[in-house]
């Protein structure tokens, strides 16, 4: 029986009782000797603080009655196996690259692995999470919006936006943060547009939560108008993009998510062609250049047009 499994065996032989329990009984619902079952009961004493006392009279073990209410272990209760998942989650989410992230994860993470005591120590260095094209953003940042987040109140900020080179002051009700291509994204109700809106987190120069309270938008709204275009942009999808993969990339891509409502298909010759929906094609454009001459743009013309002009600009530059 391993650590986590003894202390909640314990906890359930003493909760609600009103006779003692004998050490000789702890000992065989644990499965254990003499000196585990002490160990057992220091840790549910010190570590969960449960009021555990040897009653001396009666020659057993008892919860020392406090109050009206019975002691009782708080939280979520897990086998090993789960608490290791935990810890798992948890690596992965501090590899993230975010160290506010990582500080309000570590009184969990602390928690976790005093559960699973030495048994965690195969898990620490064998995860390793690589952050590619990671922008560097404000560190005093984070905190303040996933506080705003979490206690649903409204943000005060100044964003940067880099695409016209603008710094603009704006009142924003944080919904939620998403995390894509190694970046941090804020969805918010704009109060200043009066619309739902994306923002970077690595473009929040400075961010303040004041006391009023946030407009929630339901979760259907901020999906239908954040969610559809491709990449990072915002907005529904009017466009679809019909890429062709020869065989060598075929092997690769026909196992690559792209977008959420992609479409793809396999050709008779090997190839495979893949339907993207789409608005915006900046980022689109990117990822099709990326895979140089192992791709064709079919589709639509516009767009194939403009990866078209994107390579004639680029050979230019090589022309000499």
């Amino acid at each position: 029986m391993d650590k986590v499994k003894r202390v909640y065996t314990l906890h359930g032989l003493l909760h609600g009782r009103r006779t003692v329990v004998s050490l000789a009984s702890i000992m065989e619902h644990l499965e254990c000797s003499r000196a585990t079952a002490l160990r057992i009961i220091r840790e549910l004493r010190d570590e969960f603080g449960a009021p555990v006392e040897f009653d001396r009279e009666r020659g057993g073990y008892c919860y020392r009655k406090a109050g009206d209410r019975p002691f009782d272990l708080p939280g979520l209760w897990f086998d090993e196996s789960e608490l290791l998942s935990l810890l798992t989650m948890e690596q992965l989410l501090s590899g993230m690259g975010n160290p506010a992230l990582s500080r309000m994860l570590a009184p969990a993470r602390e928690r976790v692995s005093a559960l699973l005591g030495s048994d965690n120590a195969h898990v620490s260095g064998r995860i390793q999470v690589v952050e590619h094209l990671k922008r560097r953003g404000r560190k005093d940042v984070f905190e303040p919006v996933m506080a705003a987040i979490l206690q649903q109140r409204r943000l005060s900020m100044a964003y940067h936006a880099r695409g016209s080179d603008q710094t603009t002051q704006r009142t924003i009700s944080p919904q939620r943060l998403v995390h894509f291509r190694s970046n941090w994204y804020l969805d918010a109700w704009c109060h200043t547009r009066e619309d739902v809106r994306r923002f970077a987190l690595d473009a929040i120069v400075s961010a303040d939560m004041l006391e009023a309270a946030a407009i929630l938008v339901p979760v259907e709204k901020l999906s239908s108008q954040l969610d559809e275009d491709y990449g990072a942009f915002t907005g529904q999808a009017r466009l679809m993009a019909v890429l062709r993969f020869n065989q060598q990339a075929a092997r690769w891509v026909a196992d690559e998510v792209w977008h959420r409502h992609q479409q793809g298909h396999w050709l008779a010759d090997g190839q495979y062609e893949l339907h993207i929906p789409y608005s915006h094609d900046r980022e689109l454009i990117m990822d099709i250049l990326r895979h140089g001459d192992n791709v064709t743009v079919v589709g639509p013309s516009a767009l194939r047009q403009a990866v078209r002009d994107t390579l004639v600009r680029a050979h230019a530059q090589y022309a000499t």
